[in-house]
């Protein structure tokens, strides 16, 4: 018999929103500055951001590919996994197109590939190109 709760929580400063995504278990969420709660079954995030609490169900799988080794992509928009490439590799990213942050991925790939590895990766759907010049990934259209 297994007993306890596994959860995963993403709260960095720079984005708007608190997710928490419970894998096992139960967790209660409550939005402090309302009150209002929220029990979450398994395969349910919370989202809370500033007044709101939305729950939905999710991909866990999605969620807590990091902790595997992955970045996984369901449906991402560049713009998303750009993001969370430049916390990994500590990169700033430009975009000469702007346009391009919409553009939407599948996929999944190793977090321990070297930088340019992943984006020759995501180059190969010619959406766009990447150049990396220093701390600076710089984002074209194909």
């Amino acid at each position: 018999m297994k007993f306890g709760t596994s959860f995963n929580i993403n709260s960095y400063t720079d984005e708007t929103a608190v997710k928490t995504t419970l894998l096992e278990g139960s967790v209660r969420i409550t939005n402090l500055n309302t009150k209002v709660q929220a029990l979450l079954t398994p395969g349910q995030q919370a989202m809370i951001n500033n007044d709101k609490l939305d729950t939905k169900n999710v991909e866990t799988e999605d969620v807590v590919a990091w902790k595997n080794g992955y970045f996984m992509f369901n449906n991402e928009t560049l713009a998303s996994i750009m993001k969370r490439v430049s916390k990994w590799y500590d990169m700033e990213v430009i975009y000469h197109d702007e346009s391009l942050k919409n553009k939407r991925f599948f996929g999944s790939i190793s977090r321990y590939e070297n930088i340019s590895e992943l984006l020759k990766t995501l180059q190969k759907t010619e959406v766009a190109t990447f150049e990396i010049k220093g701390q600076q990934v710089i984002v074209n259209a194909e």
